[in-house]
């Protein structure tokens, strides 16, 4: 069972040495406000915290939904025992993989966390859809596990408790990167977000409607807020983020836009993507009828690997 520790002291051997001491004095707020507490659960740790929704622009019926959801459920984040099951959606990302797989399986491994990794890669033809991708991910994990760890592939562990928490959980408070330090702000709900099975059934997964980039992240959140159920960050987790061009700009091949067309395409795709998520703030979407309930994606072929089973799927409905 991997400990919460009070201390965040991460390998920064490739960063400069200024780059060292900003981090530093970046976590130091974090490092006084970070105590381990027993309880009879597991391990709950005062470094986590709710995650805010205020830079959700919601209509006042949603919101007031969302608050009685919450007065009736119980406040606290404990971790336990148990399988964990990581999604990870790729597409055209090998060398990524090849890089993430050997520190995840790693730290894993170290930390004796009993899991299973599934690869889920998208064919080319349509734009990338990352809710297809973890629901599938998610229907084939629970099969057999306790909780999911939702894993962009471009996201390094340095310092994560990958333990099973009660509540869905973004596990770090800042990236490394090529440039230094990033500091997550607290209301982003993306990158790696680990949760219980029983929650993601509850919120019925993620939207299967979010093409291409953008918003998919606040609609887990919304649907998790909706439900009842508490999002935290753990603003002592540490990430590398592995250099990688922007998801904004690629074609449904995978590719940077060759013409003005391509990227106008592309930019409705994200309009189309911020009009769904305001349908959703206002009340005028019910996450019940979108999610793993209906998942539209065809399995085109499975392989497994030492460390991992790979899934390639055809993403269904249409952009």
């Amino acid at each position: 069972m991997p400990e919460v520790e009070s201390e965040v002291l991460p390998n920064l051997a490739p960063l400069p040495r200024e780059g060292l001491a900003r981090l530093w004095r970046r976590l130091q707020p974090l490092r006084r406000g970070c105590t381990k507490q027993a309880t009879d659960g597991g391990i709950a740790a005062a470094c986590h915290q709710p995650l805010a929704f205020d830079h959700l622009r919601l209509a006042t019926p949603v919101r007031e939904a969302i608050h009685r959801a919450q007065a009736a459920t119980s406040p606290g984040l404990v971790f336990s025992r148990g399988r964990l099951g990581v999604i990870i959606p790729v597409r055209n990302r090998e060398h990524h993989l090849a890089e993430l797989l050997p520190t995840l399986c790693r730290t894993l491994d170290e930390a004796a966390i009993e899991y299973e990794i599934h690869v889920i890669e998208q064919t080319h033809g349509l734009p990338f859809n990352k809710g297809q991708l973890f629901n599938a991910g998610i229907r084939e994990a629970l099969e057999r596990c306790d909780y999911i760890a939702l894993h962009d592939v471009d996201f390094l562990p340095v310092k994560v408790c990958y333990a099973r928490p009660n509540r869905p959980l973004r596990p770090f408070g800042i990236c490394l990167n090529n440039y230094g330090t990033r500091p997550l702000p607290n209301p982003c709900f993306g990158g790696v977000v680990i949760a219980p099975g029983r929650d993601l059934l509850r919120i019925n997964g993620l939207s299967n409607r979010y093409w291409h980039w953008g918003k998919e992240d606040d609609d887990l959140l919304l649907r998790c807020l909706l439900a009842g159920v508490v999002p935290y960050v753990d603003h002592s987790g540490l990430f590398r983020e592995l250099e990688h061009s922007s998801s904004r700009g690629q074609t449904p091949e995978g590719k940077p836009p060759g013409s003005i067309m391509e990227k106008r395409a592309l930019r409705r795709l994200y309009q189309r993507n911020r009009s769904r998520f305001r349908l959703m703030a206002r009340g005028l979407l019910e996450p019940s009828a979108d999610g793993l309930s209906d998942l539209p994606c065809r399995i085109l072929g499975r392989q497994h690997e030492s460390t991992f089973t790979r899934i390639v799927l055809e993403p269904g409905g249409q952009p």
